[in-house]
């Protein structure tokens, strides 16, 4: 999967790799002040495409955390 720099995907795939298993896509959206349906629509498609999963119990949520393959993704974005 290819992603663009800086869209929303790329974002909340950010938050994943750099802090792995700590944000949840509430917190997410919090943090970026905009909509928990957008954010959790980049989780969803990234959880599909095998980038995330899901992690550690955060109160009733879930943390995400990268797989290998989305860890791999994020790098290779950067290296643009």
């Amino acid at each position: 999967m290819k992603l663009r720099t800086f869209s929303r995907r790329w974002t909340v795939l950010n938050y994943a790799v750099t802090e792995p298993d700590k944000w949840t896509t509430k917190a997410i959206a919090e943090d970026l002040d905009v909509r928990f349906a957008a954010i959790n629509e980049a989780r969803h498609t990234l959880t599909q495409k095998g980038l995330i999963a899901k992690g550690k119990q955060i109160g009733r949520s879930r943390a995400i955390i990268p797989t290998p393959a989305g860890v791999d993704v994020f790098n290779r974005s950067l290296s643009k």
